[in-house]
């Protein structure tokens, strides 16, 4: 089968498109960036998702998409540009797929759609979404809801993951293994708060494993590994992974925030997305974050790996060539031109 992956030389991307082209599928890829790996692509076109006259050029032949393109960062991105590339994108991608006679699309959200409306939320809970990323996911769904009303061959598999990691992510769980292994690493609160979290390689298995399944219509799944782990447990396994004893002291989370406050104060002036904020240390220390995500699991799939594994593969990954890597911070332009003719294709159509 011939698949379009927008964002696919991205972090899940990279994942995704290894299994896709295993399973002997035809790859074309559309992505702001070109991939820094050796990628199984019959075609990639370097572009945005907006840019319909592209994306009419990138779906030619394709029988099926997998939509992981999205504004996503923290911080360096304004609140008209998460909604242009997450919800008009989506759009963009649904009408060339009408135009094609495309019908088969697996899309990433996030548990961000949820915001703080529900302990433990599954899919049906309420959605209330408190940031741009959450709200123009959630934007997106509801326009992939739409469009998979309107027809009954029409499939949409939606995806919405906890906080992903492992090898070649360069986000939170990164910046947590190098604090660690640099031995700067202070334990902020009690760490008893629980996180879900999910290993790329067991979120693209079930997206795959659901994908197979081949149901109709709008299908809606949270995806976290279980059991969930808390803050302390995470960061020890780290620290065993590094070789090293599990820090054990603690500092209060008031303290740890007026500490960080200068450094969020110069990432918002000049628009940089840090690896250590205010934002990313609540999120850790603080909040606890526990997912449903029993629906993904009801149907037959069983995860292939558990996140002690997942972690000690991202810090073997880190130990390796991570620490070596510079991150590369993909986000997209608040406008963007169309391609040049012909854009900047690999291989042929």
């Amino acid at each position: 089968m011939r698949i379009l992956v927008t964002g696919g030389s991205g972090f899940i991307g990279r994942c995704l498109v290894q299994q896709l082209g295993t399973d002997g599928h035809e790859l074309v890829n559309l992505d702001l960036c070109p991939p820094e790996w050796s990628a199984p692509f019959k075609r990639s076109l370097l572009g945005d998702v907006r840019d319909i006259e592209l994306v009419r050029e990138a779906m030619k032949g394709c029988q099926a998409v997998f939509h992981l393109a999205a504004a996503h960062h923290d911080t360096g991105i304004d609140l008209p540009t998460y909604f242009d590339v997450n919800e008009n994108g989506t759009r963009v991608l649904l009408q060339v797929m009408d135009e094609q006679g495309v019908s088969d699309l697996c899309f990433t959200s996030s548990v961000a759609v949820y915001g703080q409306s529900a302990v433990d939320p599954k899919e049906t809970s309420p959605a209330f979404p408190i940031l741009p990323y959450g709200a123009s996911k959630l934007a997106a769904e509801k326009a992939l809801g739409e469009w998979a009303a309107g027809n009954p061959s029409r499939r949409a598999l939606v995806f919405r993951p906890a906080v992903v990691f492992g090898a070649h992510n360069f986000a939170n769980m990164y910046a947590l293994i190098r604090q660690l292994h640099s031995r700067r690493f202070l334990q902020v609160g009690s760490g008893e708060n629980r996180k879900s979290m999910c290993y790329v390689d067991n979120l693209v298995a079930a997206m795959l494993f659901h994908w197979a399944r081949g149901l109709a219509g709008l299908q809606l799944f949270n995806y976290a590994d279980k059991p969930d782990m808390s803050s302390r447990e995470i960061a020890d396994e780290i620290s065993t992974a590094l070789g090293l004893r599990p820090a054990r002291l603690r500092i209060p989370l008031g303290l740890a925030i007026a500490l960080i406050s200068p450094l969020d104060l110069l990432g918002r002036l000049l628009g940089r997305n840090f690896p250590v904020s205010g934002f990313r240390i609540r999120k850790f220390a603080e909040s606890r974050t526990v997912f449903n995500s029993a629906a993904v699991f009801s149907g037959g799939f069983v995860a292939p790996y558990s996140l002690q594994h997942g972690i000690r593969a991202m810090v073997t990954w880190y130990r390796g060539e991570g620490r070596k890597l510079r991150p590369v911070w993909r986000i997209p332009p608040a406008s963007w031109q169309a391609a040049p003719t012909g854009t900047q294709p690999v291989g042929q159509s």
